[in-house]
């Protein structure tokens, strides 16, 4: 943890001596503000990248803590400011779980017990049911809830594959872009796994053994259920395509507009020098 924040640091002040940065004085400070306020950096740490653009003469201040939720209402882009080393922070780092749900451990089975193994056999078995049709899936209703859970293992053991780019990255940007495809590939599986934990109240914060266990127990509750066949009228089934048309539509529209700021980021990310 030391390590990788120390790498954030160190990232933090080649982006501020860096000839090609031309973000002007105000605006660098404009963006530690921002990130103090939203939490990824502390008092000491702002007040020092601060004299890094003022000089070490000056005394800067930062805004005291406990001013901190009312600025952060005045500050929209805080709550998710598209910057590269904001969504790298995101990312967090890898955490092998201590303990897994009761069914999850069943399934892996007594010859599989050390991480590797359990992150490709949750992996394995993620994938396949992701695959499955619609109509397996209102049999097993349960299934998928299963499969995040699994995604959970399948995103650590990313994290710890790609640690080391991950770093390289940080160390080099922006001059360099060392292993930008890399970076990119967990952004957007860092995004699936945000918006999983949010259908199910939970955010990023949340720990890798509580998001399992929630799915699981989801999983589990889901699967007790009984399916029972009724017959249903054309236009109540008629009404309900149409429905899932418009639901569909404005999705689209939203994820769209979502995405336009992810993308510019991706290809901030991977312009040149990958």
């Amino acid at each position: 943890m030391k390590k990788l924040l120390g790498i954030l640091v160190l990232g933090f002040l080649i982006i501020f001596y860096s000839d090609s940065f031309s973000a002007t004085k105000n605006e660098k400070i404009n963006e530690i503000d921002k990130m103090f306020v939203s939490g990824l950096l502390s008092k000491e740490e702002c007040i020092k990248f601060k004299k890094v653009i003022l000089g070490e003469n000056s005394e800067p201040s930062c805004e005291d803590a406990k001013t901190k939720s009312l600025t952060i209402k005045n500050l929209s882009s805080v709550k998710e400011p598209f910057t590269v080393m904001y969504q790298l922070k995101a990312l967090g780092i890898f955490t092998e779980p201590t303990h897994y749900p009761e069914g999850m451990i069943k399934f892996f089975g007594n010859a599989c017990k050390n991480f590797h193994c359990r992150a490709a056999k949750a992996t394995r078995k993620m994938a396949l049911t992701f695959k499955r049709t619609q109509n397996y899936h209102q049999r097993h209703p349960g299934e998928q809830l299963y499969a995040m859970a699994m995604f959970e293992l399948f995103y650590q053991q990313k994290l710890k594959k790609d640690q080391k780019k991950v770093e390289k990255f940080l160390v080099s940007w922006p001059d360099k872009k060392k292993h930008g495809k890399t970076v990119v590939s967990l952004l957007k599986l860092n995004k699936s796994r945000e918006q999983m934990r949010k259908a199910l109240g939970m955010d990023l914060n949340t720990s890798v053994e509580e998001a399992m266990a929630r799915y699981w127990v989801m999983g589990d509750f889901l699967e007790k259920g009984e399916i029972k066949k009724q017959k249903i009228s054309k236009d109540i089934k008629k009404r309900g395509l149409l429905l899932a048309k418009y639901k569909k539509a404005v999705v689209d529209f939203k994820s769209s507009i979502q995405n336009q700021e992810h993308e510019k980021l991706y290809d901030k990310i991977k312009k040149k020098n990958n």
